[in-house]
């Protein structure tokens, strides 16, 4: 016992070396680039929220819709009181996504070792600790997507390991950070569904973090809010060359593109979130799994796209499958450092404006999106033949301490 807990805290060793590693990759990318166009929005919304503070800023107009929830107008008032000691807007925009990744880099492995060898564990991990999707949205592209994975990847590892409350209120700020997490929710309500107690307290959690951020906003702002947040589908959908609406461009089948937008996304998002859930429903032990299979899906099914969105799966996947989510991870990978290196003509990067993929994208686009539904039949596969588990979720108190606590 005492061998395999030492090799326990190796393997946590190596991954969290790989893990730092990365980060001060993305540190010096975020400190000595301009990032994408992104950057340029994000500090006009900063700026938005100094003249009219996090909750007023849903009443005004930009170039870009102002589509991030509560939190974030918070999360802007914190980096404009920073900048005016020193440092620049562009780096802090950058560094919450950049540490984000060493924690669920941590966690990945956490929960992957809970089923499968730590072999497996620690390669998931080191994978994802490297992976060029987070190394290019946290450190150059700039936005909040590797937090909000983060925040519902540690809400499953809470109900796992029998803290519901904050799971509940982990899960909130996910949500409070980006709409996404929202098809992540049912798999754990399923799982904490089987027992009371743990329901009603993340139940609580969930929403003592929820309302204090949500309520002003609502109930002062909502028909900004509901115009830049919750009706938001995207910039220019039609044109999204990615996945099932440009199998429907490519058919030439306006009207399907069109449905597909519209009603469809709506279509999407509950496939993502109920197929998971159901899976999951009498395989409690198997909620990472889940979580991961419903940002895979909705990124499959996503009938918008930005290449930031790959990083919804880089996780995931690695949570479903290890050699497939290193698929992923490399074809997306290239896909989006070719594709950034395009729109920052060549190297070195340093200012980046988002232009449509061209040809050898748009293929390049094809193979990862191929490689995300290989993994998500895997996924799938995965859930499929798990056992079915009696009684309350989770696994039972010695296990827990033996797995998570070991070493």
């Amino acid at each position: 016992m005492l061998g395999r807990f030492g090799d326990i805290g190796r393997a946590r060793c190596v991954v969290l070396v790989c893990a730092l590693t990365s980060t001060v990759v993305k540190l010096r990318l975020a400190a000595t680039t301009a990032g994408t166009n992104d950057i340029i929005h994000w500090r006009d919304f900063a700026a938005g929220v100094h003249g009219l503070g996090p909750i007023d800023i849903y009443s005004t107009h930009f170039l870009t819709p102002y589509n991030h929830p509560p939190l974030i107008g918070w999360f802007l008032v914190a980096v404009n009181a920073i900048a005016s000691h020193g440092p620049s807007a562009r780096f802090l925009l950058r560094v919450p996504a950049s540490l984000a990744d060493v924690v669920t880099t941590v966690l990945v492995f956490e929960l992957v070792r809970l089923r499968r060898s730590l072999t497996e564990a620690t390669a998931a991990a080191a994978i994802l600790s490297v992976s060029p999707i987070l190394i290019t949205v946290s450190g150059f592209h700039g936005n909040t997507d590797p937090v909000f994975v983060m925040f519902i990847v540690l809400s499953a590892y809470l109900v796992m390991r029998d803290r519901p409350f904050w799971a509940g209120v982990s899960g909130a700020i996910a949500i409070s950070i980006k709409l996404v997490p929202v098809v992540s929710i049912p798999v754990i309500a399923v799982v904490l569904y089987r027992d009371r107690r743990r329901l009603i307290a993340a139940t609580v959690g969930f929403f003592a973090t929820l309302l204090p951020l949500w309520g002003p906003v609502v109930f002062r702002q909502w028909t900004g809010f509901k115009r830049n947040v919750l009706d938001y589908n995207g910039m220019e959908p039609r044109e999204t060359k990615w996945g099932i609406v440009d199998l429907a461009r490519h058919l030439h089948n306006a009207r399907l593109v069109d449905v597909m937008v519209g009603p469809g996304r709506f279509v999407a998002l509950g496939i993502s979130a109920l197929v998971p859930a159901l899976l999951v429903r009498k395989r409690p032990d198997a909620l990472a799994e889940g979580l991961g299979l419903s940002l895979a899906l909705f990124l499959l099914l996503t009938t918008t796209f930005g290449t930031q969105y790959l990083a919804w799966a880089a996780a995931a996947v690695l949570i479903l499958d290890v050699w497939g989510g290193a698929a992923y991870n490399a074809t997306a990978g290239v896909l989006i450092v070719v594709t950034y290196t395009h729109w920052t003509n060549g190297f070195p990067w340093n200012q980046a404006f988002a232009v449509p993929f061209n040809r050898s994208e748009e293929h390049l686009g094809w193979l990862a999106w191929t490689v995300l539904l290989a993994c998500v039949v895997l996924g799938i596969r995965r859930l499929w033949r798990w056992p079915q588990t009696p009684g309350r979720a989770g696994l039972d108190e010695l296990t827990i301490m033996q797995a998570l606590s070991g070493g």
